[in-house]
């Protein structure tokens, strides 16, 4: 499994590889973490375990079973729905739910709901809906 890569660090080294000097001849500017966004990048998780290969620096990730038959489709399609009702706390848990090591940003209010006055956008299909017209 690679180290976590830091993105100040993959800034200096993208700037270095085009012929500047970072500070020098671009100045990188720190302006804090906005909402979803990381300051280092796994490129693989402890949970998905590696295989080394044949190869010094690659290796293979072994990923987890796949859900039962139908599971993944009904969670999915749970997802859909928590998303045409735009149910902002639904929508985190079966993220929760399909990506084991999704983290809500903790500066998410409990209530991201659209305001009461805005009309909710007409409905798109289900999983369910579009099997059955397809």
């Amino acid at each position: 499994m690679g180290k976590p890569v830091r993105v100040i660090d993959l800034a200096r080294d993208l700037i270095r590889l085009s012929g500047l000097e970072p500070d020098v001849d671009i100045k990188i500017q720190h302006t804090g973490v906005r909402p979803g966004e990381k300051m280092c990048e796994e490129l693989l998780t402890a949970e998905d375990g590696t295989v080394a290969s044949r190869h010094e620096k690659i290796f293979v990730a072994r990923c987890s079973t796949p859900p039962a038959d139908g599971i993944f489709t009904r969670d999915l399609e749970n997802l859909f729905n928590a998303a045409e009702l735009r149910n902002p706390t639904a929508i985190r848990q079966m993220l929760q739910t399909l990506v084991p090591t999704y983290s809500p940003h903790n500066g998410w209010s409990k209530d991201d709901s659209p305001a009461k006055s805005e009309q909710p956008r007409q409905a798109t299909p289900t999983l369910t809906e579009l099997r059955r017209s397809g």
